[in-house]
């Protein structure tokens, strides 16, 4: 299989394929862990996990053989579930940190709100017995980690109702729709039998992890008491479920520990302490993003809230250090963020006479450099540089203007 279907960075289903297939990289995912030494293929393990990751990360798993979003998320939750499983008997322990510890307990998360807001009203997903099986399927592989009860008891009751229907409405299990595709969109009722069946079937039982795994999935009720406090209080969330609202707080919590993690060398070592505010940077898109159904990737919500977080650490420099400098200081300053961003030279800037200290001049030196760096870190990320010359110069602009209102 490895030497005729791997690619550099998936597996492909069919030689010259041109669009890459999700459910055959969930699929083979499965067959790997499912060897009988899967430690064997770390390369393989880890691109295929890779390309799914990254994926669903930027909200493009729906795959090519099947139309119903639901089964790709079926075969996600299942193929990652393995994974965890995998990696707590100590087969796959060549995973990185930053997969394991936080990128997967938040992909679980979020598959979960995502297959929760398709829901119907009736229970169903597309009105189809065949689409609630695969959600009920996926749902079932997520369950079983060691969630905070917050999340149990919202899993389950999405789970519960979507049960009801189908045992409702078994007798239409033979009663296809058109969710498979080739040339054509087809349907199978041995497949939709088989599937409905499964769903019944599947107990969702807990899974037996080590001490290490179920820290990885742990949650700090502290966090989700001070925060509803607060988040209860606004306009926004005030109207929302406690249920809803601690599931937020649940995936929060997990980007709350990756933002931690992140470097921020661009600045000068910091108290801390002062970080209280990191604790509202990943619900503030998490929550709005939930309350607009879920619009923003996963890539573009993490990339928001790392942007967050820079941007907050440059608010208190700026006030408490460059607010210091003298008028001579804060021209040379604005020069410079002209050239960095590749602005026109605004010369009302340039006729102020004051010349700065030697002192304040060597520290300059240092912010100039800082404000270089966070320009740089700013210009250089991977969408920007993507992006049309003349997004960029927009974007250049706006971060001109942004870092000119300081001063």
């Amino acid at each position: 299989m490895i030497a005729a279907f791997a690619s550099e960075n998936h597996f492909q289903t069919y030689e010259d394929e041109t669009s890459s297939s999700f459910s055959a990289n969930c699929n083979v995912l499965l067959a790997i862990l499912n060897s009988q030494d899967a430690s064997l293929y770390a390369k393989e393990v880890n691109s295929t996990v890779a390309y799914l990751v990254d994926a669903f990360e930027n909200g493009t798993i729906h795959d090519k053989w099947n139309l119903s979003p639901e089964y790709s998320m079926m075969l996600l939750c299942r193929a990652l579930a393995a994974l965890v499983l995998r990696w707590n008997s100590g087969e796959v322990d060549f995973l990185s940190s930053e997969l394991i510890q936080h990128k997967l307990p938040a992909i679980f998360c979020q598959a979960l709100m995502q297959v929760s807001q398709r829901q119907q009203d009736d229970g169903s997903w597309e009105h189809s017995p065949e689409a609630t099986s695969y959600a009920i399927i996926a749902i079932s592989h997520i369950l079983p980690m060691p969630w905070h009860p917050c999340v149990q008891r919202y899993g389950h009751f999405i789970l519960q109702k979507g049960r009801r229907f189908l045992e409702a409405n078994m007798n239409l299990c033979g009663i296809t729709h058109y969710h498979w595709v080739e040339k054509v969109s087809f349907s199978s009722t041995v497949l939709s039998k088989a599937y409905c069946l499964a769903a019944m079937r599947d107990t969702a039982q807990a899974y037996v992890l080590s001490p290490e795994t179920r820290q990885i999935f742990s949650v700090k009720d502290e966090f989700i008491a001070k925060m509803k406090v607060l988040i209860q209080e606004t306009p926004l969330f005030r109207i929302q479920p406690v249920e809803v609202i601690d599931v937020l707080l649940s995936v929060s919590f997990y980007y709350f520990k990756r933002l931690q993690a992140i470097n921020v060398a661009i600045f000068p070592e910091r108290n801390r302490g002062k970080d209280k505010y990191l604790r509202i940077v990943p619900f503030s898109w998490i929550g709005c993003n939930f309350l607009n159904n879920l619009t923003l990737s996963g890539i573009c919500l993490w990339d928001m809230m790392v942007l967050s977080r820079f941007i907050y650490i440059l608010d208190e420099y700026m006030e408490n250090v460059v607010g210091n400098l003298s008028t001579a200081s804060l021209t040379s300053i604005k020069l410079t963020l002209q050239g960095k961003c590749h602005m026109e030279n605004d010369v009302t800037c340039c006729q102020n006479s004051e010349t700065a200290s030697g002192l304040e001049r060597a520290r300059l030196d240092e912010i100039v450099q800082i404000l270089e760096r966070f320009v740089d870190h700013i210009c250089s990320h991977p969408r920007v540089v993507k992006s049309k010359q003349s997004l960029q110069a927009q974007m250049r602009g706006q971060l001109y203007s942004f870092l000119l209102a300081y001063i």
